[in-house]
């Protein structure tokens, strides 16, 4: 998809994507809109409140024994506390992915969620993807009720998308009590 310039009024701070607008580039309200498409943005992220993660803030990746751990506090800042994100390659070839946060004064509604092209399907425990034959199981497990959901989002979602045919967003919510700390972890991985 082509880059599309445009200058327009902006409620939004800078560094912050605007679900209409494109990411804010400075405080003066006078921004160039980027056509990202919708696989560009919020593919695989730790949302709070529906919060945009700050682009202008920098996330210290870390490599670990078996994986990386990112820490997410600088883009969520304004949302909880912290935040990271943990990767785990398990002996098995399965991945884990384990998000931690702390809240504030303030609850916050968490949403981990994950785009795919693949055919999605709830479980008991998470989601089955099925792909050109082969499966792929998203396990949840938190210490908090959650719920899943699967959304189409083949559809253009703002203006300046794309069609995504057969794009699916997969979110677990959960919700997390103020002062507190939270945890989720999803381990995907090919069922025997």
């Amino acid at each position: 998809m082509g880059r599309r310039s445009r200058t327009r009024e902006l409620p939004a701070r800078a560094g912050q994507w605007h679900p209409e607008r494109g990411i804010v580039r400075d405080e003066t309200n006078e921004q160039s809109l980027d056509d990202l498409p919708l696989r560009s943005r919020k593919s695989y992220l730790l949302l709070f409140n529906g919060a945009p993660q700050q682009v202008d803030r920098k996330a210290e990746i870390t490599p670990t024994d078996n994986g990386f751990s990112v820490d997410l506090s600088p883009v969520v800042i304004d949302q909880v506390k912290s935040a990271q994100r943990h990767f785990k390659l398990n002996p098995d070839r399965s991945l884990t992915i384990r998000d931690t946060w702390s809240t504030g004064e303030t609850a916050a509604n968490v949403t981990w969620q994950w785009l795919t092209l693949a055919t999605a399907l709830k479980t008991d425990d998470g989601y089955l993807l099925k792909q050109s034959g082969e499966f792929l199981h998203l396990k949840a497990k938190s210490d908090s009720k959650f719920s899943f959901e699967i959304e189409d989002v083949s559809a253009p979602q703002n203006k300046f998308d794309s069609p995504n045919p057969g794009l699916s967003r997969l979110r677990i919510r959960l919700d997390a009590l103020p002062a507190s700390n939270g945890w989720i972890e999803v381990t995907a991985s090919i069922p025997k």
